[in-house]
């Protein structure tokens, strides 16, 4: 399933489907996951990222999740924001780096 909105040349973007993963790395098993996506194009800033990240929470606290829950934030401009924010050391922001990537 896929929509969009369209307000004054900005548009949000959603997705949910069944995608495949391996199961480890190397490994030739899969399994498959429900992914769901959001995206804002023509709106640029941490006040639109947080929006998304606070309908995101409203959305959740609805479901009756049994399973792991994996967030992926893809914008840069929020990873600056809370390096800046925290005012994180070099050392802490390559292991926020690291955990970002590696996505645990």
């Amino acid at each position: 399933m896929a929509g969009f909105s369209h307000q004054r040349e900005n548009q949000n973007i959603f997705y949910i489907g069944r995608v495949f993963r391996e199961s480890t790395k190397g490994s030739v098993a899969r399994k498959e996951i429900l992914q769901i996506g959001a995206e804002s194009i023509g709106v640029s800033g941490k006040e639109n990222t947080f929006k998304i990240l606070e309908e995101l929470d409203e959305i959740i606290s609805l479901l009756p999740l049994e399973n792991k829950l994996t967030l992926v934030l893809g914008n840069v401009n929020l990873f600056q924001s809370i390096v800046q924010e925290f005012e994180l050391k070099q050392n802490e922001i390559e292991i926020l780096s690291k955990l970002l990537y590696q996505k645990t």
